[in-house]
């Protein structure tokens, strides 16, 4: 860490915690602690899909993800709560090789 003429730190050091579920997924993160702690969770179903992602920046901001998956385990709907503006919806169409072929935002 470097410090100004005054022994006062230049930056404040940046920490991020992260915390996994016994199958590996990633459960929550939280930081960096300056200026509010930021803290984001995710939820997974059996199969290992994410199924909710929650961002917590503190002062009752959040922002959420919704998840939803067809019979071959591909997002077809992601749905986006952002802190600021309006929800927006991702509706996902593949073809029979499983390829991404349509992306329409709502």
């Amino acid at each position: 860490m470097e410090y100004n003429r005054k022994g006062k730190p230049l930056a404040e050091p940046v920490m991020s915690m992260f915390s996994y579920e016994a199958s590996g997924e990633q459960q929550s993160q939280s930081g960096p602690q300056t200026p509010y702690p930021t803290i984001e969770t995710f939820n997974y179903d059996d199969l290992g899909n994410r199924q909710d992602y929650v961002r917590d920046i503190g002062l009752g901001y959040t922002h959420s993800e919704t998840y939803t998956t067809n019979d071959f385990n591909q997002y077809t709907q992601i749905t986006t709560d952002p802190i600021l503006g309006s929800i927006v919806t991702d509706s996902l169409q593949y073809d029979l090789a499983g390829n991404l072929i349509v992306d329409k935002n709502t």
